[in-house]
């Protein structure tokens, strides 16, 4: 599946004119979109095709205030973005994204999922500020948060 990706996709993906560059690495895609990097891959064992992006990268030791913003996300914004949020373990990384059931996901799909991932950030790091300001008051762990989000430290 990801030949599909890197194959098929990258040449038409590359072409559209929402998407501002577009690259492949092992595992897919990678996508810049209104100045957010997002990342496509397939995930063959599921059948299905992943788009998301870091909504922050984690300093060591916060999983669980990283646990807890995604907790609040799905359980507040999932139903209106259809979007889930969680941790990367491998990247120390808090992500968002979203799942499709589609195991070779077309170009006018798989940019409008990006566009759909691109859109609920800024709402995903609202929250994640909610988080960190509850976790500064409590004396809860320290984050490194990039984007819209300031460095943090409690």
């Amino acid at each position: 599946m990801p030949d599909h990706l890197v194959d098929n996709l990258l040449p038409v993906i590359g072409n559209d004119p929402r998407v501002e560059a577009a690259a492949a690495d092992a595992d897919g895609l990678i996508l810049r979109i209104g100045g957010e990097l997002l990342r496509m891959a397939a995930d063959p064992e599921h059948g299905r095709t992943v788009c998301w992006a870091e909504v922050c990268r984690l300093l060591p030791g916060d999983a669980a205030a990283g646990a807890a913003a995604a907790r609040r996300y799905n359980g507040t914004l999932r139903t209106e973005t259809g979007l889930t949020m969680g941790l990367n373990a491998s990247r120390h990384a808090l992500i968002l994204g979203q799942s499709m059931d589609v195991r070779e996901i077309d170009a006018v799909a798989a940019v409008q999922a990006g566009q759909k991932v691109r859109e609920a950030l800024d709402g995903a790091r609202v929250l994640l500020d909610r988080v960190l300001e509850e976790a500064r008051v409590t004396g809860g762990p320290q984050i490194q948060a990039f984007g819209q989000v300031s460095l943090v430290r409690v």
